[in-house]
């Protein structure tokens, strides 16, 4: 009985881990120099023994301020551009669903919103490796998409527990509306990054 278990746990590992994580590693390795910033750092330059000294000699310490450039995305936009990934991948299992929906009376309509959501994040998560101002303006569009989708989702998710009690379908369905909200605003973050890296002098 294990053996269909460990095929499938394997299948969908393979499927919203491995792949996501060799796609982004392709991609950000392939445009890490569209990330090309400048960070001024500071350094004690008090000569040896610095970290030893009291508090009172820690203050005459002498700082000085260097450039160090860094490639590469910041930390948010790889984390917001993993997440686009992986949750782009729902759209195989979520049209399933929608088209099993359809013999409901049609209910699998309700999932359109959420797969053309999933469809696009997962398409602006090369631009934004990329570090393109069209994908920092779609990001924000999709920001408020995500936003107003997932909001309508946890009323209906009320709703449901109100009429129907709470059980598996409602909590699997608001934990995943909390995480893309989450993500929703992640992407208003990668979008402000690359608007500071495209217009910083």
């Amino acid at each position: 009985m294990s053996d269909p278990w460990v095929f499938w746990v394997a299948v969908w590992a393979g499927y919203f881990v491995v792949i996501p994580a060799a796609t982004f590693l392709s991609w950000e390795r392939g445009h890490r120099l569209r990330w090309v910033r400048q960070t001024r750092v500071l350094r004690d330059e008090s000569g040896p023994g610095a970290p030893l000294r009291t508090a009172a000699v820690d203050a005459q310490h002498e700082w000085r301020g260097f450039v160090v450039e860094r490639r590469g995305a910041p930390t948010v936009v790889k984390v917001v551009a993993t997440t686009s990934l992986v949750l782009g991948h729902m759209f195989v299992p979520g049209l399933l669903a929608a088209l099993a929906g359809f013999l409901f009376y049609g209910v699998g309509l309700l999932a359109v919103p959420g797969l053309v959501l999933a469809a696009r994040i997962y398409s602006n998560a090369f631009g934004l490796l990329r570090c393109e101002l069209d994908a920092a303006l779609q990001a924000q569009e999709l920001q408020r998409f995500a936003v107003r989708l997932n909001v309508v989702i946890l009323v209906a998710v009320a709703v449901w527990v109100v009429c129907f009690g709470l059980d598996f379908v409602p909590i699997v369905t608001a934990s995943y509306a909390m995480i893309s909200l989450l993500h929703a605003h992640g992407l208003g973050l990668a979008a402000d990054e690359i608007s500071a890296a495209l217009h910083r002098d």
